[in-house]
């Protein structure tokens, strides 16, 4: 370092600085995302809110709630009616007619506020596994079973009872596998938000006063920026796939649903940063280039 010209060490501090400032702009990308969505109850329920809206996810809430009430009842007992449901003594009329039954309570504007009730204890659930081995993020429908079984005595056919609604009452809305990938960044970025952009602001600010060429710091600053988000992003989706890749089919509609509501937020963030960053790279070569045809241009003569 002692045999380097002063803007050689410049160069080389600054590049550094560069990437130190690219980094952390990242970091307080995916803070920002933790802060305002994940770990904020209001913005994590705002998010999920209109899933119970999605016929996609209803529809496949319904399914996996059959399933397992088949499932729950499938006895050995010939003379029990669900076991005999199971068996199709009673043919696939009778599940059909449960799973209908139950769509309509997951389509019924009741079920919008007991959804948004369910996100928020969902929520505090989650909250309280922070820094913990919990495991998935699962919602109560008590009262769409509850409704359903009424709805289905009225037809004729019992069903549900207490004890089989309690045991069916949690629908899992994000996978075990989905919950502890994320549960890694959101233990590390944690109560850690304003040091981060502090520290984002301090290196970009060293980074252009110790630049020789401060232009030229500013594209790689505003280029770096866009790319790390780009890559953030990938990573987020590839860590879905393959937390999703053991997932029953209707299960892994309703847990995509769920992560793709949450990083939403992410992705409309990551489009503003990288549109923001390719226009101010733009805008700073642009500048450079005016700067360069001025300085070409021969004085006028002042006589």
């Amino acid at each position: 370092m002692a045999g380097m010209a002063p803007s050689a060490t410049r160069r080389l501090l600054a590049a550094g600085l560069v990437a130190l400032a690219v980094v952390l702009a990242v970091g307080a990308h995916l803070t920002l995302w933790a802060d305002r969505v994940a770990l904020d109850e209001r913005g994590f329920v705002d998010a999920l809110a209109p899933l119970s809206d999605d016929d996609e996810v209803t529809d496949a809430l319904a399914t996996s709630l059959t399933e397992r009430v088949v499932a729950l009842f499938g006895g050995d007992d010939p003379d029990d009616l669900t076991s005999r449901l199971a068996a199709g003594v009673l043919g696939e009329g009778v599940e059909r007619l449960v799973r209908s039954t139950l769509l309509d309570g997951f389509r019924s504007e009741a079920f919008d506020d007991a959804w948004r009730a369910g996100l928020e204890r969902a929520h505090a659930d989650f909250m309280d596994s922070l820094g913990t081995s919990g495991t998935e993020v699962t919602l109560q429908v008590t009262d769409v079973l509850a409704r359903a079984d009424e709805a289905l005595e009225a037809q004729g056919l019992d069903v549900f009872d207490d004890e089989a609604i309690e045991e069916l009452s949690r629908i899992t809305l994000l996978q075990d596998e989905q919950v502890r990938r994320a549960r890694r960044l959101l233990d590390a970025v944690d109560g850690w938000g304003p040091v981060v952009y502090a520290a984002c602001l301090a290196a970009t600010v060293a980074a252009l006063v110790v630049a020789p060429n401060r232009r030229r710091a500013v594209v790689a600053l505003a280029l770096g920026v866009a790319a790390g988000v780009l890559l953030a992003g990938a990573l987020v989706d590839r860590s879905e796939g393959r937390a999703l890749a053991d997932a029953d089919p209707s299960d892994r509609v309703t847990a995509e649903a769920a992560w793709d509501a949450l990083t939403g937020p992410l992705d409309g963030q990551a489009r503003l940063i990288v549109i923001g960053g390719v226009l101010v790279a733009a805008g700073a070569v642009a500048a450079g280039v005016v700067a360069r045809r001025r300085g070409a241009e021969p004085l006028p003569r002042t006589f």
